[in-house]
């Protein structure tokens, strides 16, 4: 009895419930058909703890911390609005349809779904157009260090392949200008506190030697060899030092930035022929992936035919670790000029200080 009356119910109201489901069938006719392929790109990145010093500048600036909390620093700095603003607005995603919230939902299926029913028609501003832009950006940003390893890799989702690999490559670069920029700010900073202790060291050292040789008039003292030399003096000896490592420094990279130079012009070979280039340990490990896709497609190759769906699937996966090899090559070869740059401003920087500019 009670399924009759419920049965009759159901008939009662049979249209209601009919364009219920043709509703609900519509619109999600209308998301399906609005829903893009999305492709996703990844670039691996090597970070590395500097270790080199210039006299005693971490005197100056305290290093970081343990590994664990600077490698996840940097994570965090890869991650962060700033280099993602730097992105945004060398890509000009501002202006990309996908991007873009003044392009998009704006026309098509997309235009009939309920989401976009009630949206405002007034126009945004820059900064509302940033903020969208952002917050798209970053949901579509994956950064994930890689276990009990130096590499970070970077992930980019887009529905347009091309544009997923330039953000992928370019945060990888703005993160290496990033961090080298820094260097050089520091070594800025350096300089100027270097300048001023080798002025105060000079008049110290200046006053020893003139109190020194009153004392030696006074007692008729002749100078003999061996004498320990004063706090100030030595001082100035290191920074002589240090200022011939700095030079030797600054000669290396700027050998290996002729060299970069060199295979540019195509005067000398390519980037992956010079051998500081192909020591870089993320240049040895994307090479490792590209021997491995070469040989996973060289045993493919002896059971399929160049049509089949693990052959193609090989094909692609080889053509994937050469271009991520090539990317990497560029990454360290562009490094190489900003870190001749540092090596350059250090050497500048305790020459300066100590009046051997």
């Amino acid at each position: 009895m009670i399924l009759v009356e419920y049965w009759r119910s159901i008939t009662k109201r049979k249209w209601s419930i009919l364009g219920l489901v043709l509703l609900v069938a519509l619109i999600a006719t209308l998301v399906v058909f609005s829903m893009q392929p999305q492709f996703r790109s990844t670039t691996t990145i090597m970070i590395e703890q500097s270790k080199a010093k210039v006299v005693s500048i971490e005197e100056v600036y305290n290093s970081m911390g343990g590994n664990r909390e600077y490698y996840q620093t940097q994570v965090e700095i890869i991650k962060s609005r700033e280099l993602s603003r730097k992105v945004i607005e060398r890509l000009k995603l501002n202006e990309h349809p996908d991007y873009d919230p003044r392009q998009k939902n704006n026309s098509g299926a997309k235009a009939w779904l309920p989401m976009n029913w009630f949206k405002s028609n007034e126009p945004l501003s820059e900064e509302q157009v940033l903020r969208s832009v952002m917050r798209s950006f970053t949901e579509d940003l994956q950064v994930q260090p890689v276990r009990n390893s130096q590499l970070v890799q970077i992930s980019f989702t887009s529905p347009d392949k091309e544009l997923a690999a330039k953000v992928t490559n370019t945060l990888a670069d703005v993160y290496i200008e990033n961090d080298l920029e820094a260097k050089v700010k520091m070594t800025q900073k350096a300089s100027a506190w270097l300048t001023s202790q080798m002025g105060e060291l000079r008049t110290k050292l200046e006053g020893s030697e003139r109190s020194l040789q009153d004392y030696r008039e006074r007692e008729r003292i002749v100078d003999a060899k061996g004498v320990a030399l004063s706090g100030a003096a030595k001082a100035l000896e290191e920074a002589s030092s240090g200022l011939v490592a700095a030079r030797a420094k600054r000669a290396e990279a700027e050998s290996l930035y002729n060299q970069v130079q060199a295979a540019r012009q195509g005067k000398a070979g390519s980037l992956d022929s010079i051998p500081a280039v192909l020591r870089h340990p993320t240049v040895q490990k994307t090479k490792e992936i590209e021997a491995e896709a070469e040989k996973k497609l060289a045993d493919a190759s002896k059971r399929y035919g160049p049509e089949h769906p693990r052959m193609l699937q090989a094909n692609a996966e080889l053509t994937a670790a050469r271009d991520n090899s090539r990317r990497q090559i560029e990454i360290v070869a562009a490094g190489v000029a900003k870190e001749y740059e540092v090596a350059r401003s250090n050497e500048q920087a305790i020459a300066g200080a100590l009046g051997q500019e």
